[in-house]
């Protein structure tokens, strides 16, 4: 949203406010335009964040576009916990939240998927919710 002279990110409690996460001091109509630095908050200053851009339209496609046909979950868990749901998966077709999603090779019933700000791996029947295993 824009509040003030500046765009934010936060909470949906504080629409509209001129405080959030993340911002950027630009008078843009729409965010993707933002000229200016984005910067985030560490609880007290702001801190330039040169890097933060926003993307839409075609150059997001784009991206989204990009997303790798497979990819693997690998690596060691803590006391092992979860090591089934670990493994090759393969891109669906579709998106899911707006993002790519995936299955596990071999078990359409596990998906990796994001929701909220995190990728979850999970049930096929949750798959778009911000839960999972």
């Amino acid at each position: 949203w824009h509040a003030g002279r500046c765009w934010f990110v936060g909470a949906a409690a504080e629409c509209g406010q001129a405080k959030g996460w993340i911002n950027a001091a630009d008078g843009s109509l729409t965010p993707e335009q933002v000229a200016a630095t984005w910067q985030v908050t560490d609880g007290s200053a702001w801190l330039d964040a040169p890097e933060l851009r926003l993307i839409a339209g075609e150059a997001l496609a784009s991206a989204l576009a990009a997303a790798a046909d497979t990819v693997a979950l690998v690596g060691a868990t803590p006391q092992n916990r979860q090591r089934a749901w670990l493994g090759i998966f393969k891109r669906r077709p579709e998106a899911v939240n707006g993002w790519p999603s995936y299955a596990l090779l071999g078990d359409d019933g596990t998906r990796l998927w994001h929701a909220g700000r995190c990728w979850f791996v999970g049930a096929a029947a949750e798959c778009g919710q911000a839960k999972g295993w």
